[in-house]
């Protein structure tokens, strides 16, 4: 029950930060040019004052962290209609070990957004699959048959994929958008 609870919270935040990689892929994808596509993603570099801005994008989900990370006991008491103080102890604990990782699921969102936006959809969605399925799955057999079955490090299982797809698509951004290739490209 406490999962669930805490589930609700999290869909939340991931909600907005969902909505800053629509907004990185709507920008990029009404590119018509080569330079215009470079001038996005400078712009996506160099923290221009912008609606798609990451430094938008880190504060707005820096601030939804704190109020969840100041208040996680009274959010997790809005979900339950009991008084089980093991519900709430670890619906707690959850949201205070998992809702700081939201900074990492920026980025993810940001660059696979970008690469969305590039018409470059497939990276992402295989590189996501692979993190937040594949790669979780097998974290969590690991750590629930052969380390510790027990709750916070089978609860860490989430920020593990995360941080690993943020890595893989910076990876797979920065690849895609060298210098050398924005030269090579063209965009219709």
């Amino acid at each position: 029950e406490y999962f669930t609870q805490t589930q609700n919270v999290m869909s939340f935040l991931q909600t907005r930060v969902s909505d800053l990689a629509d907004l990185t892929e709507k920008t990029i994808a009404q590119c018509s040019d080569i330079e215009e596509f470079q001038d996005q993603l400078n712009g996506l570099k160099s923290l221009n004052a912008k609606a798609y801005n990451t430094n938008l994008a880190l504060t707005s989900v820096a601030v939804l962290i704190l109020f969840v990370e100041l208040f996680a006991t009274d959010i997790v008491k809005v979900f339950i209609d009991s008084n089980e103080s093991g519900v709430i102890y670890y619906g707690t604990m959850m949201l205070h070990y998992i809702t700081p990782f939201y900074i990492v699921t920026t980025f993810n969102q940001i660059y696979a957004g970008a690469l969305r936006g590039a018409g470059k959809s497939t990276s992402p969605m295989v590189i996501m699959i692979f993190c937040f399925v594949i790669f979780r799955q097998i974290y969590l057999f690991v750590m629930a048959n052969f380390i510790s079955n027990t709750v916070l490090p089978i609860v860490l299982g989430y920020p593990a994929g995360w941080v690993l797809c943020s890595i893989i698509l910076s990876i797979a951004y920065f690849r895609n958008f060298s210098d050398e290739k924005l030269k090579k490209s063209t965009l219709v």
